[in-house]
């Protein structure tokens, strides 16, 4: 068993090695696995109830409800559109950072809106599985992406 300032030191070494880019890919493969989740519990069917809750709370929420085809593509979309990014953020700059920067403040709202509807509700809400790991993630992208001196990728031409 390793002593405790080598467990801390090494806690914070495994942290520190967590540049941005490697958040946004977990936040991103985090979407994917949330989608799925959301898919194969029939989110697509229940919004309408979750999200009639969460606008009688806060009524500028509105209350939506879409098909299960249109549910599929705007995922997809939106998983193609996350990926897309990914050399861009590999490549660092304000542009990547604002563009992690965006999906951190979505991914937060997003799985905040899950946990919110299924306390409401008194139990599970599809997508309440992933919500959690959603707002872990997020926070963590939006530390690292602002934190001056972060480490950064390396990147040499033609490898990312």
């Amino acid at each position: 068993m390793l002593p405790a300032s080598e467990s801390v030191a090494s806690k914070n070494r495994a942290i520190s090695s967590l540049t941005f880019p490697r958040l946004y890919v977990a936040l991103a493969l985090l979407q994917a696995a949330h989608s799925a989740e959301e898919y194969f519990t029939r989110f697509y069917e229940r919004i309408r109830e979750g999200s009639s809750l969460l606008h009688e709370v806060i009524p500028f929420v509105p209350v939506f409800e879409f098909s299960e085809k249109f549910f599929v593509t705007v995922n997809v979309v939106l998983i193609v559109t996350i990926m897309a990014f990914i050399l861009l953020i590999y490549h660092g700059g304000l542009l990547a950072r604002l563009q992690a920067t965006l999906l951190a403040i979505i991914e937060f709202v997003n799985g905040v809106a899950h946990l919110t509807i299924a306390v409401m509700m008194g139990g599970y809400f599809p997508g309440a599985l992933t919500a959690p790991f959603l707002i872990v993630v997020s926070v963590l992208l939006l530390r690292r992406t602002w934190t001056p001196n972060a480490p950064q990728p390396r990147v040499r031409a033609g490898h990312w």
